[in-house]
């Protein structure tokens, strides 16, 4: 289906993102020589972003399939040890999806559940290249209908947003960017966020 406004507005909002980490974020440190570039930005107090680009030895087209397609048998297998793990497709008739995902934290934390809204786009971009856009925010934003998930009580909300980007180079290779952002909802010396995003 056609893109709604909503989708749209958030594929715009996240493309400015991947814009302000390249105008402001500073590659990580140690990680000149990696076949993957690293960066990491700060706003604020809020958990830090973290983005990264890799050349891919796969076609553009098959490594956004790769990374849509949530709810496969062998990623259900991948993940069973997770508490919640359920997808929902087609929001309201949209392309759009609703992600739900539990996390297990150590030293006695409440686990966490990141529930998002994810779509994407085909985009032409300023050198013509086809690149393949997902956007990824907090099920907040999502104007309509949200499915339960049964047992989310059990855990705290953290949040996630981002958005991966799958550019065309040649036939079989493609250049990966993946920026986002995760809140775990925890007061954590700004060291250890850090850490985090850097993973």
């Amino acid at each position: 289906p056609p893109l709604t406004e909503a989708e749209e507005n958030l594929i715009a909002k996240s493309m400015g993102q991947v814009d302000e980490m390249k105008a402001k974020a500073p590659r990580v440190a140690g990680s000149a020589n990696d076949t993957v570039e690293k960066f990491m930005h700060r706003t604020g107090e809020g958990a830090a972003w973290a983005m990264s680009v890799a050349k891919m030895d796969i076609s553009a087209v098959d490594l956004f399939t790769e990374l849509w397609l949530l709810d496969t048998y062998e990623l259900k297998a991948e993940n069973k040890h997770m508490a919640i793990r359920e997808v929902f497709k087609d929001l309201d008739g949209t392309r759009g999806i609703q992600y739900c995902r539990s996390m297990a934290l150590p030293g006695g934390f409440q686990g966490r559940l990141f529930e998002v809204w994810m779509t994407w786009k085909k985009l032409i971009d300023g050198d013509g290249r086809l690149s393949f856009i997902i956007a990824i925010t907090p099920l907040a934003f999502y104007p309509g209908t949200r499915h339960a998930v049964a047992g989310a009580e059990k855990f705290q909300e953290a949040t996630s947003r981002g958005v991966i980007i799958c550019k065309v180079l040649t036939e079989n290779t493609c250049e990966w960017t993946r920026a986002q952002q995760f809140d775990l909802k925890i007061n954590l010396h700004s060291k250890i966020t850090n850490f985090l995003a850097k993973q």
